[in-house]
C-alpha cells in the first residue's frame, strides 16, 4: 500500500536516495519513449523555525547531494532549498517532481535555490539514471501504449530460445519506478524476478502513469480505473511478444496490487491469476483495521489502547469512505495520529499513504462482483508470517471468484513467508527483522511454476 506498507516506505526511499528525481536520455533501441535521469539530491520538508507557527515555509531541502551527480556538479549542497525549477515555484517536496518532469536527462534545468538568505540561481543536468542489467537472462526497456499515453515497461526474458510462459507484475501502486538497478540488488522485488526468470519465466513490470519514464501528469491523481486499463493493456501486449506464448500469460499481484488485478484480468486473455499477500479486497475499514491491530500488538503489546485505537481507526475510516478529508477526519479521532506515528507520517490529504481519490476508488468498489467476474484460474496465496496483509482477504478473494463460478479459485497459505516473500518464522520475527534484507524464500517461486505447469496445460 502507499504509505502504511513499511515496505512500500522503504522501495520508494531505496528508489529516491539514488535517484532523487528522473529526467530523460536518448530512448532505448526499438523504443520510442525517452529516458529519465538523476539529479542526486536527497530531499525533506523545510523545517519550521524553531518557535515559530503556522504554515511550513515552502520549497524543498537538500539533506544531501550524491557524490559526483548532476546536483554536486552544477555547485548545490546540503542545506540549500529549492524554491523553484524552470516555471513551477516549490510548495513542497512533492512539487520538486512536478517541476522535474518537464524535463529529460542531458536537458539544462534552470534551479532557484536559497542559501541561507541568499538566493542563486544554478543549471543542472540531470544523467540517464543506471539501467536494470543481468548476466544471467535479457533484460529488455519496452513501453505499454494507454489511452494515448507511452508508460515504461521492463521486461526480463530467459536467454533460452522458444516461446516462455510469462508473468505480468502488478505491485502496490507506488509513485517511484518499479526499475530494480544496481543500487537495488538486495530488494525483494528483485529476488523475486531473478528466481522467476531462472525458473524459465518472461516477467512484465509496468510503470504507472506519470511515473519514472513514463508520459503523464502527478501520478497521484491516477484513479483505480486508469491502474486497471494500465494492466490490462500491458496483459495485451505482454501476449504479443514472439518469445511468450500467448497461451500461458498469468498475472501476479503482490498486496494492495489485488485491489488492481480484478480490472486488470477483465478481457485481457490471461490464462490465471496468482496473488500474493493481498490487502485489499473486503470493506477498508476492516481490512486496514486488522492490519493496523496486529502492527500495534507488535509494536506494543498493550491490549487496553490497541482496542482503543483500533476503534478509532475504524471510525477515522468510516469518515473517508464517506467523503470527509483526511485531515478534518484525523482531528475528530484524538490521539489517531500519535497512534499512528510508528508506521510514518499521516498526510492531511490521503488516507493511511492511499491518495483520497484513490481510497474513495477502492471503498466504492464491489470487490465480491469483481472477483466473481473473473474466469481466470486464481491461486491465492497468503504468508503465515507476513503481519502486513490478512487472510481474511485472502480468503474473501478465492470465495469470491468460486462464488461468481465463471473461474476456479484456490486458496493455500505458505509457511515462513513474510510480506515480500523473505523467509522468517512467524509474523513477530518478520517485524522485528524489518523485512528489508531477508533471505528470499523459494518457495513462491515453486509453488509458482507448479501451479503454471498445471493451470499452463489447458488452454485459454
Amino acid at each position: 500500500m502507499y504509505a502504511l506498507s513499511r515496505f512500500s516506505r522503504q522501495f520508494s526511499a531505496a528508489a529516491a536516495a539514488s535517484v532523487f528525481l528522473f529526467a530523460g536520455l536518448s530512448p532505448a533501441s526499438g523504443d520510442e519513449l525517452r529516458r529519465r535521469g538523476m539529479v542526486g539530491v536527497m530531499l525533506a520538508p523545510v523545517p519550521q523555525p524553531e518557535g515559530a507557527e503556522g504554515e511550513a515555509p515552502k520549497g524543498a531541502l537538500i539533506q544531501s547531494v550524491v557524490p559526483g551527480g548532476a546536483a554536486e556538479k552544477a555547485g548545490l549542497k546540503g542545506g540549500d532549498i529549492v524554491i523553484r525549477i524552470g516555471e513551477t515555484d516549490l510548495a513542497a517536496v512533492p512539487d520538486f517532481m512536478t517541476g522535474m518532469r518537464k524535463y529529460f536527462a542531458g536537458d539544462k534545468v534552470p534551479f532557484t535555490v536559497k542559501r541561507g538568505e541568499e538566493v542563486i540561481k544554478v543549471e543542472i543536468t540531470p544523467i540517464e539514471r543506471p539501467r536494470e542489467t543481468s548476466t544471467e537472462y535479457d533484460v529488455i526497456y519496452e513501453h505499454v501504449e494507454v489511452n494515448g499515453l507511452k508508460l515504461r515497461s521492463y521486461i526480463t526474458r530467459p536467454k533460452a530460445e522458444g516461446k516462455r510462459p510469462a508473468f505480468l507484475i502488478i505491485p502496490s501502486p507506488t509513485p517511484s519506478p518499479v526499475e530494480l538497478g544496481p543500487q537495488m540488488a538486495n530488494h525483494p522485488y528483485k529476488k523475486l524476478i531473478d528466481g522467476l526468470t531462472k525458473a524459465g519465466f518472461v516477467t512484465m513490470r509496468v510503470d504507472r502513469i506519470g511515473v519514472g519514464d513514463s508520459e503523464g501528469g502527478n501520478p497521484n491523481d491516477t484513479t483505480l480505473a486508469m491502474d486497471g486499463d494500465t494492466f490490462r493493456s500491458a496483459a495485451k501486449k505482454l501476449r504479443t511478444y514472439d518469445y511468450v506464448d500467448p497461451d500461458r500469460v498469468f498475472i501476479y499481484a503482490m498486496g494492495m496490487g489485488s485491489a488492481i488485478t480484478p480490472l486488470a484480468a477483465a478481457d485481457s486473455g490471461v490464462r490465471g491469476v496468482a496473488l500474493y499477500g493481498s490487502t485489499i479486497a473486503r470493506a477498508p475499514s476492516v481490512s486496514l483495521s486488522e492490519a493496523l491491530n496486529r502492527m500495534w500488538t507488535l509494536h506494543n503489546p498493550d491490549d487496553e489502547k490497541i482496542d482503543a485505537n483500533t476503534k478509532l481507526l475504524a471510525q477515522y475510516v468510516a469518515l473517508c469512505e464517506k467523503g470527509e478529508k483526511p485531515g478534518e477526519a484525523m482531528n475528530k479521532c484524538k490521539g489517531l495520529r500519535e497512534a499512528l506515528s510508528p508506521f510514518g507520517p499521516q498526510g492531511d490529504d490521503n488516507v493511511l499513504g492511499i491518495p483520497l481519490k484513490y481510497f474513495m476508488d477502492i471503498a466504492g468498489m464491489d470487490y465480491a462482483k469483481a472477483w466473481g467476474r473473473v474466469s481466470a484460474d486464481v491461486l491465492a496465496l497468503w504468508g503465515e508470517a507476513d503481519y502486513q496483509a490478512n487472510r481474511g482477504d485472502t480468503e474473501f478473494i478465492a470465495e469470491a471468484v468460486n462464488k461468481g463460478g465463471a473461474g476456479k479459485a484456490v486458496f493455500k497459505s505458505v509457511p515462513q513467508c513474510d510480506h515480500v516473500c523473505n523467509k522468517a518464522d512467524d509474523p513477530e520475527d518478520s517485524f522485528l527483522s524489518g523485512y528489508g534484507a531477508g533471505e528470499f524464500n523459494p518457495v513462491i517461486i515453486e509453488t509458482l511454476a507448479a501451479w503454471v505447469e498445471k493451470a499452463g496445460n489447458k488452454k485459454a
